[in-house]
């Protein structure tokens, strides 16, 4: 869960701070918010399973970013339009 939690809310909330340090606003801090906030890769199922490590639990943070990632980017992208930041 905290894998999980770290890529959809603690990994956007970091790249936002960021961004506001360098003065990034507009389609650049959309596009920053955007890749930070994306789901877990595909590609790190298949790396886990190939490496012996704990495919399962992979599997779990791959579909449960992937579920929640959508309402989060959404949610996300509607605050930063809010405050005029994207």
């Amino acid at each position: 869960m905290q894998a999980s939690i770290g890529r959809i809310v603690v990994a956007p909330l970091i790249a936002i701070a960021i961004g506001l340090g360098f003065g990034l606003s507009g389609v650049h801090m959309g596009v920053l918010f955007l890749m930070a906030a994306s789901p877990t890769a595909a590609a790190s199922y298949v790396m886990a399973k190939a490496m012996g490590g704990n495919d399962v639990l992979a599997a779990n943070i791959l579909a449960f970013t992937t579920v929640v990632g959508m309402f989060g980017m959404a949610i996300g992208a509607a605050i930063l339009r809010g405050l005029g930041l994207m």
